[in-house]
């Protein structure tokens, strides 16, 4: 029993130390963040790409079937004026172009390198689809990846446009899924 009671004694004496040896709860300072954004020529708050629903064929007035591409883009101007339209350019790769070469890189990591080897440049006319944001759908011929979209210019309601630079600053990859029905 005595040693019991030793045991117990010895158990709080430890605790008691260990705690004694613990830092004192670090006192509060005071401290500021600033998030300090570069002025970036693109002027556009957000800027989507909706994967179409697939290929599509169409057939010209001379019987020839191409493949065409629907993808929607969403554009949310930085200023909050309403939108008419806007000029892309889309770059990607033909359909059946299946094999996409890898490259590695330093750490042997393979990436694949994403070919361009198709462009153009076409206009959308956009519509209101709420919280200021704007819609429109691409008609494109003969793509069966698109691998980016470079924002040129958009219109504004009052009927002023706005140009982008010449480096292409507002690019945007298309988001990765593919809806493949609309129901």
């Amino acid at each position: 029993m005595k040693t019991f009671v030793v045991l117990i004694a010895i158990g709080m004496l430890g605790s008691g130390l260990t705690i004694a040896q613990q830092a004192a709860p670090p006192t509060p300072t005071a401290s500021t963040q600033f998030d300090i954004t570069p002025p970036h020529p693109c002027s556009v708050a957000e800027m989507r790409v909706r994967q179409g629903g697939g290929l599509q064929m169409l057939r010209s007035a001379d019987g020839d079937s191409k493949p065409i591409m629907t993808p929607g883009i969403t554009l949310k101007s930085k200023n909050g004026r309403p939108l008419v339209s806007a000029t892309v350019t889309v770059h990607g790769t033909a359909p059946g172009s299946a094999v996409v070469p890898a490259v590695s890189d330093s750490a042997n990591n393979l990436n694949p390198k994403r070919p361009h080897n198709m462009a153009t440049t076409v206009q959308v006319k956009l519509r209101e689809v709420g919280d200021g944001s704007y819609s429109g759908e691409l008609t494109l011929s003969g793509f069966g990846v698109i691998t980016t979209v470079d924002l040129k210019a958009m219109t504004y309601a009052d009927g002023t446009s706005w140009k982008a630079p010449a480096k292409p600053e507002c690019s945007v990859a298309p988001d990765p899924l593919l809806l493949v029905s609309e129901r």
